[in-house]
């Protein structure tokens, strides 16, 4: 096996913002669709790269000095180049909140799109769970595997680390899944709590209860 994952890394980003914009392309991820909308589209590049500035920036961000937990996949067959990454969010007390994302100016991203998006989240989030939110729990914000790696057990790999975890704090696993995703978190143990219509796609919100020993 040649896969392994470790923490991601300053120098890592254009890596993985590459794996996001392919595994989250338009026509295949609401987010994207709507965040990228066909009409503010450049009128020349490859659409399906619209988003990878955007991504870069983030991912840059998040590595540099956000507080969530950015794991990567590597093949080491392929000089240790990142075909997955998932990005998990650790307990915190209540009521405290982590760093403000920075403003990410791009051609074709849809600022006002994004704000309704993550009011419209938070809003959602603290009607489930009150105004604890997420906090006592370990949140998988981000899970994307290289369509040209998938079937390899990237995924797994990926959420298992997190899994891991959460078991040995005692605390509960959360996300949200993609219509894509929820096989992968249902065959993993998680389940569907909630639902959430992002602009008319049902996504779940699912959990895995941790075990007691």
């Amino acid at each position: 096996m040649t896969l392994r994952i470790r923490m991601a890394q300053a120098g890592d980003e254009a890596g993985i913002a590459l794996v996001s914009t392919l595994a989250f392309a338009p026509g295949k991820d609401a987010l994207t669709t709507n965040l990228f909308p066909a009409r503010l589209q450049p009128e020349t590049g490859d659409p399906a790269m619209t988003a990878y500035p955007w991504r870069l920036t983030r991912k840059a961000w998040w590595i540099r000095e956000g507080e969530g937990i950015m794991m990567v996949a590597v093949d080491d067959a392929l000089d240790g180049k990142i075909v997955g990454f998932s990005l998990w969010e650790s307990p915190r007390e209540p009521g405290t909140k982590g760093p403000k994302e920075p403003s990410v100016p791009c051609p074709g991203f849809d600022p006002e799109e994004y704000a309704s998006f993550r009011d419209h989240m938070e809003t959602t989030i603290k009607g489930w769970f009150g105004e604890v939110g997420l906090s006592n729990m370990w949140y998988l914000d981000y899970l994307a595997v290289d369509p040209a790696h998938q079937r390899r057990g990237l995924g797994k790999m990926l959420l298992q680390w997190g899994l891991d975890k959460a078991q040995e704090e005692k605390r509960d696993a959360f996300l949200i899944a993609t219509p894509a995703g929820k096989p992968l978190y249902s065959h993993m143990g998680f389940v569907a709590i909630h639902e959430v219509d992002l602009w008319g796609v049902e996504h779940l919100g699912m959990i895995k209860r941790h075990q007691e020993q």
